[in-house]
């Protein structure tokens, strides 16, 4: 390719490292990258470093205006990982997925794939009666959608939490990256 020819890859690939290395990277920095899956195909060490910044700071990546242009197999892959922070709980996660719906019309289908993604058993007792009441008003599809996730948490097993803050672990009480939880 041409990139390779004049060595603009690796040069491309320095870059990121320069900027990730300086903290150059913020929520709308790295919202508006990962709204451009074409302009990332080009240098995958690019998106794999905004997708782990989306994932430490996924509550200021989902409020950024770039955030309704993501994919959704962009917003699916981040809700599926288990390595998500959302400091304000599960509501977070449903919360980025209701504004990513409303951002543009004729997103049901993706949005009730998205769903899937929330982990509706983590979510407060409050919060599952007030979408409960409110799923009628969603339109059939995605309300019944919303309804069904509500009546699965009902006798399922809780899934692993989120991740409320980055490199805790409640077993050591500590603040570290790595290690073992004996």
């Amino acid at each position: 390719s041409f990139a390779r020819l004049h060595g603009l890859k690796d040069l491309l690939e320095h870059l990121v490292d320069a900027v990730m290395a300086d903290g150059r990277v913020d929520a709308g920095l790295c919202g508006a990258l990962l709204a451009e899956p074409a302009a990332l195909r080009a240098c995958p060490k690019l998106e794999e470093a905004c997708k782990e910044y989306a994932l430490e700071h996924f509550e200021a990546c989902s409020r950024t205006e770039a955030f309704g242009r993501w994919p959704p197999r962009t917003v699916a892959e981040l809700l599926r990982s288990d390595n998500l922070v959302v400091r304000g709980g599960e509501e977070e996660a449903l919360r980025a997925v209701c504004a990513w719906h409303r951002a543009e019309p004729g997103r049901e289908t993706s949005t009730e794939l998205l769903l899937l993604e929330v982990r509706f058993p983590l979510l407060a007792a409050r919060t599952l009666a007030a979408l409960e009441e409110s799923a009628e008003g969603l339109g059939p599809r995605l309300g019944w959608a919303l309804q069904e996730s509500i009546r699965a948490v009902k006798g399922s097993p809780s899934p692993r939490p989120r991740l409320c803050s980055p490199h805790w672990w409640a077993g050591l009480g500590c603040s570290v990256r790595g290690g073992v939880v004996v």
